[in-house]
């Protein structure tokens, strides 16, 4: 109202009044709610929500009520200013009106509308199962029409006489319950957002020993949120087995290779179209309607959901898919925790899913508190495409990362994952373009192959970082590299500011030798040799930084420490073995002390054993 004078002692006091009973509403909720206790039946509960129901209807109805009397009132207020200020007669102006949220539907509870507070009061007590709930104002239809643009801020249209409740589509969607059931999880999943806009949040629900199977890519829509009810926990065991009921989890159909689980919905269209419709052509318009986009996608956000690859764990499983990608500036993942996923843990990409550089901001996207198992390749990359504006400047902040390249099989023997271009472990962390980024407190271990592979450091502060048992099953031949940092000349375009790279704080550690960190019980844990080399930090040095007048590469470091957790080679007596001979024979069994791998000498007949022989068996006592 732009003069409370104008507003009739009557209408006062049904505000004042109206306010008076909300508040009294709202300490009545209060008593009722805690009068709810462990021993309320679920009868009992369902009447008391069902009182709360009906009671926030009759509020509803009286607001609407208030705002149509507001309308009435400013027309007239608008109708006497324009008589004062013409000295004729107004033309009649159109009242305002109000748009509503559409009525929720909450399973077993009919149709009564839900205001927002108590929709988000519902689904933190996990009370609303069922159909989906949403809170959204004017949903937008799922199907062949995109329910927002690409590349573009959404916008909703308003009507000469319309007034929306908010400035923006804000509100909360409630998946249906896991059925485990590929078909209907995925469909339910496309459903809820489709329906989603900018602002919205979809709240995944956790159910114990059933996960959300997915068999086709979820792309989320710009300035969507995607989060789960309940605690962050690791599912109740550790390596994952069944689900637990902490966490909802979005697990990968087996038998299936998808580029991902989820991903920005930019990065996903073009996927499916009319000619291609893939499994669910009712909403093909999440994927753009069969055109690519090459636009950075607005921001998403990711949260407290565990993502299942099902690559198998100790036994074969999927081989194709990520499970986040993120195409966009500003994103945030955290408190996640992704396993056995085939491929990426997560991957901020700067090109679309046919991998067509992008255009626009991939800037400031965050990896935050996740943690990373068994992901088949590594746990997390960032991509570098020539011409783009690069993933630049962002933070990946306190993960722990755990047996990347598959490397849990190996408990029970095997190979972990090897990258066909270097025929070595992928990396725990390979960040293509790590200009701008903050790299702190991150924790790494269990790595088979190279920890850390940073290219275009420029800008980059890696603070804090520890890694341990990186080389962890040493191959023949193989080069391990602890973190492996190049100042390489930048292919994004503009290029970033050649600014130079600190480097502090961190530390790193390796078995070179005897490996008493028991990874690979049941087979006897395996050691570096002669073919192998440890280097712990290497910093390449492929492009000059910007210094004049003469331009220089050059880093800051410092309090970075490395060590060898192997102990220290020790000579065992009484060995006897004839010259020329593969076998050396000891006094006492010595399976506890020696392992494939070990470098050999003889210190009392030096040059009887030959140079760099290793032992390639051990049993009993030779």
């Amino acid at each position: 109202m732009t003069d409370d004078a104008t507003i009739g002692p009557k209408e006062r006091t049904d505000v004042r009044d109206t306010a008076t009973m909300h508040q009294m509403t709202t300490v009545g909720e209060q008593r009722r709610g805690s009068a709810v206790s462990d021993d309320t039946t679920e009868e009992q509960a369902q009447h008391i929500l069902t009182e709360l129901l009906e009671r926030n209807g009759h509020l509803q109805a009286e607001a609407l009520e208030h705002v149509r009397v507001a309308g009435a009132l400013r027309a007239k207020l608008e109708m006497l200013a324009g008589r004062l200020t013409s000295g004729s007669p107004a033309p009649r102006v159109l009242p305002t009106r109000m748009v509503p949220s559409p009525p929720t539907t909450v399973h077993g509870l009919g149709s009564t509308p839900l205001s927002r507070r108590r929709l988000l009061a519902l689904t933190s007590t996990g009370i609303v199962t069922g159909a989906v709930a949403s809170s959204v104002m004017e949903s937008p239809t799922v199907g062949a029409a995109s329910p927002f643009a690409f590349g573009q801020t959404q916008r909703h249209p308003v009507g000469p006489d319309t007034v929306l409740a908010t400035t923006g589509p804000t509100g909360t969607l409630v998946a249906p319950l896991p059925t485990g059931v590929p078909a209907t999880d995925t469909a339910n999943l496309l459903q809820v957002l489709g329906q989603a806009t900018p602002g919205t949040s979809v709240v995944l629900q956790c159910l114990a020993a059933t996960s959300y199977v997915v068999d086709q890519e979820l792309p989320i829509p710009p300035g969507v949120r995607l989060t789960a009810q309940g605690a962050t926990s690791e599912g109740g065991s550790f390596p994952p087995g069944a689900p637990g009921g902490y966490m909802a989890t979005l697990s990968q159909s087996p038998g299936s290779s998808l580029l991902c689980t989820v991903a920005s919905a930019g990065y996903l269209a073009g996927l499916y179209g009319p000619s291609a419709p893939g499994k669910y052509p009712a909403y093909l318009g999440l994927y753009n309607n069969g055109t690519a986009a090459t636009a950075s996608d607005g921001a998403v956000e990711i949260d407290h959901i565990a993502f299942d690859g099902k690559n198998g764990g100790e036994r074969a499983g999927n081989t194709v898919g990520h499970a986040i990608v993120l195409f966009s500036s500003g994103s945030r993942v955290h408190d996640c925790y992704i396993f056995d996923t085939p491929q990426i843990g997560i991957q901020v990409a700067d090109a679309n899913h046919a991998g067509t550089p992008g255009t626009g901001s991939f800037a400031d996207n965050r990896i935050v508190d996740n943690k990373f198992f068994n992901n088949g390749r590594q746990a997390i990359v960032v991509q570098s495409t020539p011409g783009t504006s690069g993933c630049i400047d962002g933070y990946l902040t306190n993960n722990v990362i755990v047996a990347p390249s598959k490397t849990w099989p190996t408990v029970i023997g095997g190979t972990p994952n090897l990258d066909p271009s270097t025929g070595a472990p992928y990396e725990a962390v390979r960040l293509e373009v790590a200009a701008g980024w903050w790299v702190a407190n991150n924790h790494p271990y269990q790595v088979p192959g190279t920890a850390w592979y940073l290219a275009c450091i420029w800008g980059l502060h890696f603070v804090d970082n520890s890694t341990d048992d990186f080389g962890a099953i040493p191959l023949n031949g193989v080069t391990y590299v602890g973190y492996d940092f190049y100042l390489s000349a930048p292919v994004q375009n503009p290029a970033p500011p050649l600014h130079p790279a600190f480097i502090n704080g961190n530390q790193l550690s390796a078995y070179e030798g005897f490996n008493t960190n028991n990874h690979n019980a049941g087979v006897g844990n395996r050691a570096a040799n002669a073919t192998n080399a440890f280097l712990y930090y290497r910093i390449t040095m492929q492009a000059a930084s910007q210094q004049n007048p003469m331009p220089a590469s050059y880093v800051e470091h410092s309090d970075n420490s490395a060590h060898q957790d192997s102990p220290p080679a020790q000579s065992i007596p009484g060995a006897t073995v004839t010259s020329g001979a593969s076998t050396i024979t000891f006094p006492v069994n010595v399976t506890t002390l020696l392992q494939p791998g070990m470098n050999v000498s003889d210190a009392t007949h030096p040059g009887l054993i030959p140079a760099n022989t290793f032992i390639g068996a051990v049993s009993g006592s030779s």
